[in-house]
């Protein structure tokens, strides 16, 4: 029987903090990703996170989109190219 994943929890002044330190670097906008269902929705939600929309330059919320690429420690894996084989 396999060992229970680790439960992570993330306390709303940790949140707040990574805010704040963004708001002095000079950012306007934070993304979070989580999964759909997930306790720590509840969370995002009452620090005022936006659910699936990100806001336009002129200020609507627009569908937002996620995309992610997973990257394999060379380059060239994963095109059919040897490792050894110099890039084309």
């Amino acid at each position: 029987m396999a060992a229970p994943e680790p439960v992570v929890r993330l306390e709303p002044e940790v949140m707040r903090a990574a805010e704040d330190e963004a708001r002095r670097l000079g950012r306007t906008t934070l993304f979070l990703d989580t999964r759909r269902g997930d306790s720590s929705e509840q969370l995002y939600q009452s620090l005022g996170w936006t659910l699936e929309y990100a806001r336009s330059a002129n200020g609507a919320l627009d569908a937002n989109a996620i995309y992610y690429r997973l990257l394999s420690p060379s380059p060239h894996q994963g095109r059919g190219l040897p490792i050894s084989s110099p890039p084309p």
